[in-house]
């Protein structure tokens, strides 16, 4: 019976030394990575690719490798030379859960990537918008707080000569209620447009807004980054400010379908420039000359990019892929990025068009 005991009392103290040098080592890799933003240098791995339309684009190219996790939601800065995207990596910690951060890649150097966010375990991040003064818009969910997700921005990190980069300074600009589908930010820096289905908070008080049960899309808010206030402007999702501040394209649940609206603030349209009877539009973005829209369509069995005219006109293909491809984004040169789903990971491709206006 005592050797019993003395062999449960081994056991007890060998799992606890071991999950505290587990906690140590993780404790320390965070600490070791929270002053710097290191230089990572990554290289796809060849592996499941994506169908092109090859009479509309050139040069497809892979961005990320899946070894590295899953890259979704890119989105280029506006002097066009960064990409900034949602990276997941695989834990190599056991017991520590999945966590998510936003790095960004050098548009001529994509293999070169950055670290912008560093979370604790259990946080993620999402939804990345470039603002002004090279700052990055996200909203992180945090268990901590109550399941309630928050809205930063961060400076953009310096980099030093070296090739390391400063992690910048993180500011907390709000708090809003759980499910916070997607952001928007406008080219002045002033509004953002947020996609959301519950409530609002600030500083204790409370704005409740929530989406009808008849209703069949989330909300949209506009909030005032210098004032700080929030008001319901309609309802939608993947909201995004066109380069000249004029336009806001999102997506739309209508029926059975999904199409893309267009919603002029100086004239007040707001309509639809896509239709069919079978057809699930959405993930818009802006061209740089704010005339033409790129998204993610699952029109048959497959999600592939497409491109269109901000008038309806001159819908166009641009993959044939049999998978999944969203998160389109546009940049100058007339470069289109996505994420594609490899089966195992989500990875973020980039495209040219042929004979680009910008």
């Amino acid at each position: 019976m005592l050797l019993y005991k003395k062999i449960i009392f081994v056991t007890i103290v060998f799992f606890v030394l071991i999950s505290t040098v587990q906690i140590s080592c993780y404790n320390a890799t965070k600490a070791s990575r929270t002053r710097y933003a290191y230089r990572y240098i990554y290289y796809p791995i060849p592996g499941i690719k994506p169908d092109f339309n090859l009479a509309n684009i050139e040069n497809p190219t892979p961005i990320t490798g899946y070894s590295q996790g899953r890259e979704r939601q890119p989105v280029v800065s506006p002097d066009g030379k960064y990409v900034a995207f949602v990276n997941q990596p695989q834990s190599k910690i056991p017991g520590v859960p999945f966590t998510s951060n936003i790095k960004v890649f050098e548009v001529e150097n994509p293999n070169r990537w950055y670290d912008v966010t560093e979370t604790e375990a259990a946080q993620s991040v999402s939804g990345p918008s470039w603002i002004r003064n090279n700052r990055i818009l996200y909203t992180m969910f945090d268990p901590a707080t109550e399941l309630f997700y928050n809205i930063y921005f961060i400076d953009f990190p310096r980099i030093r000569p070296d090739g390391y980069a400063v992690l910048g300074r993180e500011h907390r600009i709000w708090q809003v209620g759980m499910d916070i589908r997607s952001s928007a930010v406008s080219p002045d820096g002033k509004k953002c447009i947020i996609c959301a289905d519950v409530a609002i908070y600030k500083k204790g008080k409370i704005d409740i807004f929530r989406r009808q049960p008849h209703l069949e899309n989330p909300m949209l808010f506009e909030f005032d980054m210098d004032e700080r206030t929030i008001k319901n402007i309609g309802s939608g999702f993947d909201p995004s400010f066109s380069p000249d501040g004029k336009k806001i394209v999102y997506g739309k649940l209508v029926g059975d379908n999904s199409f893309i609206y267009v919603k002029n603030l100086q004239t007040g349209f707001d309509g639809p420039i896509t239709h069919g009877d079978d057809a699930w539009d959405w993930m818009p973005c802006w061209s740089p000359g704010s005339d033409e829209i790129a998204f993610a369509s699952l029109r048959g069995s497959d999600w592939n990019i497409y491109k269109i005219d901000e008038d309806g006109n001159n819908m166009i293909q641009l993959t044939i892929s049999k998978g999944t491809e969203w998160d389109p984004c546009w940049a100058p040169g007339g470069y289109i990025y996505f994420s594609f789903y490899t089966g195992i990971d989500w990875d973020i491709w980039r495209v040219q068009l042929k004979k680009p206006k910008y």
